[in-house]
């Protein structure tokens, strides 16, 4: 009888409203305010017709989705693919990877505003993220003096020389 009275005690502390004022507390001496600080100030609503409208372009149109496909095996192997109106088009299709990951292989493809299409395939799997297009920047090739340091740092590899990270030659 008395665990059941502690326990409709407990259970009717639990349900009284509880009061959304903080006291703040300084790190010196850990004095507190004597008047409770809100915890937000109170929310003003936007006039209906503004939720959603833009507000940096007032030429903004919805652009529509012409096609919507997707499935899910629920096995961890999946594909979708969509296309707007305005040219974009997504494709991608993955399976469950060797290390608990998703593997992914796509593209993705949209116009740029002088009309050219860019469009961008892509492997993500236990490699990383690895996209090829002609759009995307690549390095330089490296200097010849760069590529015969490697060189020679993979002759000592194979020979069993080894280095400390101070740069000290640790065999002979």
């Amino acid at each position: 009888m008395k665990l059941m009275l502690l326990l409709v005690a407990v259970a009717v502390v639990a349900a009284a409203p509880q009061h959304r004022h903080v006291r703040q507390n300084y790190a010196s001496r850990g004095r507190q305010l004597s008047q409770p600080q809100p915890l937000s100030p109170p929310v003003q609503s936007l006039p209906p017709q503004r939720a959603f409208a833009p507000t940096t372009n007032q030429n903004y149109q919805p652009i529509a989705i012409i096609s919507d496909n997707r499935l899910d095996n629920g096995d961890g192997n999946f594909k979708y693919d969509f296309e707007t109106e305005n040219g974009i088009v997504v494709n991608v299709v993955g399976a469950p990877g060797s290390q608990g990951q998703s593997n992914m292989q796509g593209f993705y493809r949209f116009p740029l505003p002088d009309g050219n299409i860019v469009e961008v395939s892509y492997v993500a799997d236990e490699l990383g993220f690895r996209a090829e297009s002609p759009v995307i920047p690549t390095p330089p090739p490296m200097p010849e003096h760069a590529l015969e340091q490697i060189r020679i740092a993979q002759e000592q590899r194979a020979s069993g020389v080894t280095w400390d990270q101070q740069g000290f030659r640790l065999t002979r």
